[in-house]
């Protein structure tokens, strides 16, 4: 069976890579005290799956696309906890333009406890900044464990050996036990510099998180009628105020104006004053939005 530092030389190795991480699920050891089992507070599961050598680029902070770089000129360092707040933690925009930039990179991703994920969504935002052909690809390396139930945190710490992204909702208020001993095994790799590290995006809010994101406004385009006509029409796009603070973002709030998603799906530079200007003749559709 192929090893998840194989699969790292070649991240192409998709039959590979997923036999990897199917191994890690089987490592996972212990008992917890209801006794499920648990790689939470043992030995790290890294140690017994990776050589003592990583390559050098798994421990490369997680990439962005490039509208948001200007929010996060250093993309996401690996080890982190990023919180992202949203209304009712819903997966939106924002949510998939993290893994968009991860998946469009190169890297793989999980996503743990969110069977609404946005696929075509997700897939537009990965086609506006790669090749039409490289979409099909990049989603090949995207897992999805919709329904964990109480067993997220075993399950995202086990998943954290051998993807780079992992997205999770937990089901439950984290206990700060908990919140710890995941916050904990993410640094491990950043920490060693020897092994491999995942970052983690929460849905939700997360005490450890060293960054949070949200977005502040979302204002649609396309609702253009007046009078009778008001609000009528097709949404075209969207223009979106995302907010970072935190210790990942210099103890400061930054803030970024982008369309997100624009008409094509992506997301976008706003290029102008007229750009920025345009969502105020947009009917009045102001609103945080869901990704169905």
């Amino acid at each position: 069976m192929a090893s998840l530092a194989q699969t790292f030389e070649d991240p192409a190795d998709l039959a590979g890579r997923r036999a990897a991480l199917a191994a890690a699920l089987e490592r996972l050891p212990a008992t917890r005290g209801d006794g499920q089992r648990s790689v939470l507070g043992t030995a790290p599961l890294a140690e017994s799956v990776l050589p003592s050598a990583a390559p050098l680029q798994a421990q490369e902070p997680i990439p962005v696309l490039e509208p948001l770089a200007g929010l996060l000129p250093e993309g996401v360092r690996r080890g982190d906890a990023v919180s992202v707040q949203a209304r009712e933690a819903v997966c939106d925009y924002l949510t998939l333009a993290l893994l968009a930039g991860a998946l469009a990179a190169g890297l793989w991703c999980a996503v743990v406890g969110v069977p609404e994920l946005g696929v075509l969504a997700l897939a537009d935002l990965i086609a506006g900044s790669t090749a039409q052909a490289d979409r099909a690809a990049a989603l090949d390396r995207l897992l999805v464990a919709p329904a964990p139930g109480e067993a997220w945190p075993e399950v995202v710490a086990a998943l954290a050996d051998g993807v780079d992204l992992v997205l999770v909702r937990p089901c439950t208020q984290v206990r700060a036990e908990i919140g710890r001993r995941v916050d904990a095994r993410l640094r491990q790799g950043r920490s060693s510099g020897t092994r491999h590290s995942a970052a983690m995006v929460v849905l939700g809010s997360w005490s450890g998180a060293r960054l949070v994101l949200s977005t502040a406004s979302t204002t649609w385009t396309g609702l253009d009628g007046v009078g009778p006509t008001r609000g009528c029409g097709r949404l075209t796009g969207a223009v979106s105020v995302i907010l970072a603070e935190g210790r990942a973002a210099g103890g400061r709030r930054r803030s970024t104006q982008v369309w997100l998603p624009a008409a094509d799906g992506a997301v976008r530079p706003i290029d102008d004053a007229a750009d920025a200007a345009r969502g105020g003749r947009a009917g009045g559709v102001r609103a945080l939005r869901a990704v169905a």
